[in-house]
């Protein structure tokens, strides 16, 4: 009876996101230092902001990191609606297993795209700060950041063309079927 079941998945990545939390929060970074950079009566008090927004400074990877968490959650909210996802199901008449169509649809999807958001933002966070905790631990020139985000852009890049590539193959198989 089981396989009389059709089943189907919502798309949910760890990394929802992409690199968008990264490029937000190094534009915030950046943003903060050149501002304070730009006033013109520089005191002790910008000097030690200045200081500790360095590359090299714990709390710039404190800040990085806690900006890249909250801007992963943030993006992946305002893209991934669960009220939207879980109205669409109701439309479609289709129903997340053990769940209720409507609230408790919402609410389980609302969980799990948390969940997955959180995983995807740590391993975003470990990606981009793990080099350069490291750079700084030994004292050599922090890594680039847009280095970084470029491998991240480029494997993605990748993987969406092959999954284009297999899914026109599988198109034109039953293009050939049907015929």
């Amino acid at each position: 009876v089981e396989d009389d079941m059709r089943r189907s998945y919502i798309p949910i990545r760890f990394g929802q996101a992409g690199v968008v939390p990264i490029i937000f929060s190094s534009s915030i970074l950046l943003f903060l230092t050149t501002s304070i950079k730009q006033l013109p009566n520089a005191n002790i008090a910008t000097r030690v902001i200045l200081d500790s927004v360095n590359l090299q400074q714990i709390f710039y990877f404190f800040t990085f990191l806690v900006l890249i968490i909250f801007f992963s959650f943030f993006y992946t909210l305002i893209i991934l609606s669960p009220s939207d996802i879980a109205k669409n199901l109701k439309k479609m008449s289709s129903v997340i297993q053990d769940t209720k169509p409507g609230v408790a649809t919402k609410v389980y999807i609302r969980k799990f795209i948390l969940q997955a958001s959180f995983v995807g933002s740590i391993l975003l966070s470990a990606l981009i700060l793990i080099p350069s905790i490291l750079a700084a631990a030994l004292g050599v020139h922090p890594l680039s950041i847009s280095g970084i985000t470029s491998l991240i852009l480029s494997f993605s890049i990748i993987n969406d063309t092959v999954r284009q590539v297999l899914a026109y193959r599988d198109t034109r198989k039953f293009l050939l079927l049907a015929e």
